[in-house]
């Protein structure tokens, strides 16, 4: 789910159904307690931090 988060623009809904979520409230809350923040907020952090990249 964290990847798809940051990877597109796809409702958070939608996106907890497409990984196996039938109740996406209920998804919501268990990746707050495991990643310590809401799907929302970590998309917007992910999108506000650039990615490590790894030269050649």
């Amino acid at each position: 789910m964290a990847d798809l988060l940051r990877t597109t623009v796809d409702p958070i809904a939608a996106i907890a159904t497409s990984v196996g979520w039938n109740d996406p409230d209920f998804a919501a809350r268990q990746f707050r307690r495991s990643v310590g923040v809401s799907p929302s907020e970590y998309r917007r952090i992910s999108r506000d931090t650039p990615l490590a990249t790894h030269p050649e």
